[in-house]
């Protein structure tokens, strides 16, 4: 297997990704394989909504603003390529619900190279914050087959 290409993750997004992001989102090839779980994540949170702020760019899911998102960009020679996104909220005091997830169609399973596909690392940086927030015991997954699953999460101290 390749290498792993050099990804790094990050909450904050520039608005020179607008055209990316809303690819990645709303436009994605993707979105038919996973459509009946967009579908019941839309029902059950929200629209997802890309808004910008002093410079920044951000994804609303609904009426809240509570929202975390969290992006795969990758190192490029001449510009960092956006690839991946999650966006989750805290819907029970004990809960993150990842309620939106989304690569580029090269980094999806089947076409990637990846020793590790980059959405089992976007569900562990997730699953990462999740260890940082006091109370959180569990992520859920709303795009899995078969409904949602929730991962536990276990924190070292």
């Amino acid at each position: 297997m390749m290498a792993m290409r050099t990804i790094y993750f990050t909450s904050v997004l520039k608005k020179d990704y607008r055209n990316e992001i809303e690819q990645l989102l709303f436009l994605n090839p993707n979105q038919e394989k996973a459509l009946p779980a967009i579908l019941q994540s839309i029902e059950t949170y929200g629209h997802p909504k890309l808004i910008e702020k002093d410079g920044v760019l951000r994804i609303t899911i609904g009426k809240t603003e509570d929202a975390q998102d969290l992006y795969a960009i990758e190192e490029h020679l001449v510009f960092p390529r956006l690839v991946g996104c999650a966006v989750y909220v805290r819907d029970r005091v004990d809960n993150l619900s990842i309620v939106h997830l989304a690569v580029i169609p090269d980094y999806q399973m089947s076409e990637s190279r990846e020793a590790v596909p980059l959405v089992a690392r976007l569900v562990a940086q997730v699953l990462t914050v999740a260890k940082q927030i006091k109370g959180i015991n569990t992520v859920t997954l709303a795009y899995m087959r078969g409904g949602k699953n929730k991962l536990r999460v276990i924190n070292s101290g």
